[in-house]
Parts: structure tokens; C-alpha cells; sequence
């Protein structure tokens, strides 16, 4: 095996491992509430958030989690368990932005996709498709990285600042970070391969073209 290929396999690899962290991410809470995005704890009651919902407890009381969804409402979950009051925007804007937390699952989709194209990737031309899936899996799950720490900061400064809680960031926003972070890695590696790779065809292209040009042949096939 090459150095090239073998650089490959290394962004195949990347992609792979950002692809289960992606998937870990997906099981989130309310899937478990052992990983969220945020975890608050109030003297009222805890509360931790996910993907497609979130746990809660009541102080001194057992955790339940919510049905899954796509897009639930935050602040009401806060304003439930404790005496934060959020402003009618805010608790909009949150509760719109996690209905965008469903890029999590189609970013580790098109993780998945890039990843088997970079397995299969033998021609230039599935090379290039795999770099530009990688980069586009880089793209969506930059976004949802985004989204993530707009939304919960805007629900962590409510928390910090209006009540004697505490909001921290929970395993499953660092982990999408990781995500976004080897995506961006996987892509660099493909590009740079695939642009060796090139490079490399045309060089013993022309190597061929010049060994044929220096050989002559007589009419009978004969060199001469």
C-alpha cells in the first residue's frame, strides 16, 4: 500500500470515528439522560436536553424524559421546574432552534455515505465524490454545532443570570464539536489525496507517452 492510500484510509478512518460520535450524539436525551447538550441544575429541580428532547426531575425526585420529537420547548420545561420566567421571545427563538438539532441525524447520514465512498474510492471521479460528500457531512454538522451552543447558551445566560442554578455544557456538545473538528479533517485529507492522486496518474501518463516516443518501431513492428 502507498503512502497516498494509505493517508486515505487514515481520512476514512476519521470519518468513521466521527460518524459514531455522531450517532452518540442522536441518542441523547430524552433517549438517555445520561447525555445532553446542557444540563441545569436548579434548587427547584434538574433538567437536561438532547436532540429530540430532554429529562427532568423534580428535586429529590426521579428522572423522566420526554417523548422523542422534532423541536420541543426549553424554557417551558424550566419555567415548570423552577421560578425562571423567559420572555415570550426568547422561549420562541429556543424552542425554534431545536427544531434545526435534527441536522445531528442527517449529518451522521451523510458521515455514513462519505465514509463508504471513501472505501470504495478507486477512480478520480468517486475520490472527488467522496471528498465532496465529506465536506458537505462537514458542512451540516457545522451548522447543527452552531445551533447547538446558540440555543443553550441563550438558555444557560437565562439560568445563570436570573435564578441561583447552575448551566453547564454537557458531553453530547463537546462530542459534536469532535464531530464537526474530524469532518473538517476527513475533507482536508481527501482533497490532498485526491489532488496526489491526480498528479500522480498524469506523471506516469507522460512517463508512458515519452518511453513509447523514444522507442521507434520499423514497419515490420520491429525497434529499432
Amino acid at each position: 500500500m502507498g503512502v497516498g492510500k494509505a493517508i486515505h484510509y487514515l481520512g476514512s478512518a476519521f470519518l468513521f470515528i466521527a460518524m459514531v460520535l455522531a450517532i452518540v450524539v442522536c441518542i441523547s436525551a430524552p433517549v438517555t439522560d445520561t447525555i445532553s447538550f446542557v444540563s441545569l441544575n436548579l434548587p427547584q429541580g434538574d433538567a437536561k436536553f438532547g436532540v429530540f428532547g430532554y429529562c427532568s426531575r423534580p428535586a429529590n425526585g426521579d428522572w423522566s424524559c420526554s417523548d422523542s420529537s422534532i423541536g420541543y420547548n426549553p424554557a417551558k420545561v424550566i419555567e415548570d421546574i423552577s421560578t425562571v420566567d423567559f420572555s415570550n421571545a426568547r422561549s420562541d427563538t429556543v424552542e425554534a432552534l431545536t427544531r434545526v438539532l435534527v441536522l445531528h441525524p442527517v449529518g451522521a447520514a451523510v458521515l455514513f455515505i462519505a465514509f463508504l465512498l471513501s472505501l470504495a474510492a478507486g477512480s478520480t471521479i468517486i475520490s472527488i465524490l467522496a471528498m465532496l460528500v465529506a465536506a458537505a457531512a462537514f458542512i451540516i454538522n457545522a451548522v447543527a454545532l452552531i445551533i447547538d451552543f446558540v440555543a443553550f447558551t441563550l438558555l444557560g445566560n437565562e439560568i445563570n443570570d436570573h435564578s441561583s442554578g447552575d448551566a453547564s455544557y454537557g458531553p453530547a456538545a463537546w462530542l459534536a464539536l469532535v464531530v464537526a473538528i474530524l469532518a473538517l479533517i476527513s475533507t482536508i485529507v481527501m482533497l490532498v489525496t485526491c489532488c496526489a492522486g491526480r498528479r500522480q496518474k498524469k506523471r506516469e501518463s507522460r512517463h508512458v507517452k515519452n518511453s513509447y516516443g523514444e522507442t521507434g518501431y520499423g514497419e515490420h513492428g520491429t525497434a529499432y
